[in-house]
């Protein structure tokens, strides 16, 4: 069977990129020319053992590990989340003391509420490190997956870290101190 030369060029294009996993290879027009590489960012570590178990938790430079020796707050492992087998992300929250959702008008409206010093509050969200405003039940659901969260982070006013530390912004209240929960993802 003989081959057309823009389809030589098209395999040739993904053996290069199944070789270089930190690009991808786009066409570059009709016109046939050479394929593009484009650039992807960084990519996540693997979390995955030769044994074929998984790592218990985040990557080690996300400073998991270190924090959960600390005892400063609640942390959920890959282990711990396993065995709550959750449907959805959000279900990996039912049973934690201190925290629920806070109904709203919609069960997508749903907002993390957090026993805080001056009583139910909103905690700072954060997702894979990056602070996220307002994360809903849903949103939680939509960007991190069970099956693909590694760790879990849940800190009390007092408990968090400088690098999580934030104030809720809910607009019945002025600014007041609440907690943070960190979520973790591959």
């Amino acid at each position: 069977m003989r081959l057309a030369p823009l389809a030589l060029v098209a395999l040739a294009a993904r053996a290069a990129a199944a070789q270089a996993p930190d690009s991808a290879t786009a066409p570059s027009g009709a016109s046939g020319g050479a394929p593009v590489v484009v650039a992807r960012g960084p990519a996540r570590p693997d979390t995955s053992r030769a044994d074929g178990d998984v790592a218990p938790g985040p990557a080690p430079e996300t400073g998991f590990d270190d924090r959960r020796r600390s005892k400063a707050g609640r942390f959920l492992t890959v282990a711990d989340i396993a065995q709550r087998r959750p449907t959805v992300t959000s279900d990996l929250f039912t049973r934690i003391s201190g925290v629920s959702w806070r109904p709203g008008a919609t069960s997508a409206d749903r907002q993390l509420a957090m026993r805080g010093p001056f009583g139910q509050c909103t905690p700072a969200v954060y997702l894979d490190g990056r602070y996220y405003d307002g994360m809903s039940a849903e949103s939680v659901d939509t960007w991190a997956r069970p099956n693909d969260v590694t760790g879990i982070e849940i800190y009390g006013e007092s408990a968090v870290p400088t690098e999580f530390r934030r104030l809720s912004s809910r607009a019945d209240r002025d600014e007041l101190p609440c907690g943070s929960v960190v979520i973790w993802t591959r």
